[in-house]
């Protein structure tokens, strides 16, 4: 009887759990359908590949112990603490992996990108200006918007580099403060934006309402084309054959 009963609480948590996950799948495609696209062909792909890499048997034997281990509320939520975990980790991945593709797409030869990074703060009676937000905010380290959290910037890491293509290189050594990121000026001294609790009313200075900041960091990096890449670069700025003798 008790297991049946553990049975219909996890079948019920994750009934809520898919619900709310549709919900917020739903609410996200209105407004990013092609990022929920590509969610969905890169999870068919996956599970496709999945299907017929992994056998049979093993899924199975997966699946019966996940059904009898998610029994057990510790293991449950230890499963959404790594689950989130691993979905930050990739989602950060992805982001790199794009940003870095996008690039080299656009200018193979030689192109330098500006990484840009946030530094967000929250004031904590006490405690003073901290890197310690709201589990429903921004991260400590994000993007302009707040919604994509990034690494700390000692840690943030290039791209992969792909030895047929070209790898990515820092051009500048070190992190350096942007003073001019916003329309409303900033702290000339450490490059701080002040605002209230919702991240609003940007101020220069700190006033009375002023709970949060942020600033931002840059540095620059360099993409090194590879000997293949160099080649199909000079044929494409080529002029056609029949370009050159209409002249």
């Amino acid at each position: 009887m008790q297991f049946i009963q553990n049975q219909m609480s996890l079948f019920v948590k994750a009934h809520d759990a898919t619900a709310s996950l549709l919900r917020s799948f739903v609410a996200h495609t209105t407004t990013n359908p092609l990022e929920c696209l590509e969610f969905v062909l890169v999870s068919l792909i996956s599970s496709t590949v999945a299907w017929y890499v992994v056998p049979t048997r093993l899924i199975l034997v997966c699946a019966v112990v996940g059904v009898f281990a998610g029994a057990r509320p510790e293991v449950w939520a230890g499963g959404k603490v790594v689950a989130a975990w691993i979905f930050r980790a990739v989602t950060y991945r992805i982001d790199v992996v794009k940003e870095g593709i996008q690039a080299a797409a656009d200018s193979p030869d030689g192109t330098v990108v500006v990484v840009e990074v946030f530094e967000n703060q929250r004031w904590w009676a006490g405690l003073g200006w901290i890197q310690h937000l709201l589990r429903t905010e921004r991260s400590p380290w994000s993007d302009e918007t707040g919604a994509i959290p990034r690494p700390h910037k000692d840690v943030y890491g290039l791209p992969p580099s792909a030895t047929s293509i070209g790898s990515w290189i820092w051009q500048d050594p070190e992190w350096t403060l942007d003073f001019d990121w916003s329309p409303i000026t900033v702290d000339q001294k450490e490059g701080w934006q002040y605002s209230d609790n919702r991240w609003h009313n940007c101020s220069a200075k700190m006033l009375a309402g002023s709970t949060t900041r942020r600033r931002m960091w840059t540095r620059r990096m360099k993409f090194v084309p590879g000997f293949g890449v160099s080649i199909v670069a000079t044929a494409l700025v080529k002029p056609k054959i029949s370009e050159r003798f209409e002249k």
